[in-house]
């Protein structure tokens, strides 16, 4: 397990800059609002959201309410990252894929969850696509600066990238 996780880490995705993107909130609620812009979280123009100060890391990963077998699982293990890591400035993000067809019975469904975390809704793929997030189960790391490291994939992508994320807030800020 050590050996697919160090392979993993050595075999990290590109980094680029993180996109400008405002990311459709399905339980607003929880964070004050119905939209969060990336550039809110993290990059120069970050800011508190909910009451938190800026983001040192935000960790997305795609998932799905229906057609996506492990789509549960994901839920559970993001809720122990949130736990984990929001005290030290980590941000979980669930983005849940829909279509247009089944946005309405989505964002229901979400609005019932109760989560610490931001679940956002992607009914259009424009975030999925923008965050470079495969489909349910991959993930990307936007760091504090603005930049953005996409493309884990799969259950040792899963572990790559919250190495890359607990990480990044264990870095010294100036």
């Amino acid at each position: 397990m050590l050996a697919l996780l160090a392979l993993a880490l050595t075999q990290l995705p590109a980094e680029r800059p993180a996109p400008r993107l405002a990311l459709d909130v399905a339980n607003g609620k929880l964070v004050g609002r119905r939209l969060i812009h990336v550039e809110d979280l993290v990059g120069p123009k970050a800011r508190a959201v909910a009451g938190t100060p800026p983001a040192r890391a935000v960790l997305v990963l795609a998932t799905a309410l229906d057609e996506c077998a492990i789509c549960d699982d994901h839920f559970a293990r993001l809720l122990a990252l949130h736990e984990k890591v929001a005290l030290r400035g980590g941000v979980v993000v669930a983005l849940v894929l829909a279509t247009r067809e089944t946005v309405k019975a989505t964002r229901e469904r979400l609005s019932a969850r109760e989560e610490p975390y931001i679940l956002a809704l992607d009914s259009f793929g424009l975030a999925r696509s923008r965050l470079g997030l495969l489909g349910p189960g991959s993930l990307s790391v936007l760091r504090s600066d603005g930049s953005m490291l996409a493309g884990f994939v799969g259950e040792s992508g899963f572990d790559a990238a919250i190495a890359v994320f607990e990480r990044e807030l264990e870095e010294e800020r100036p």
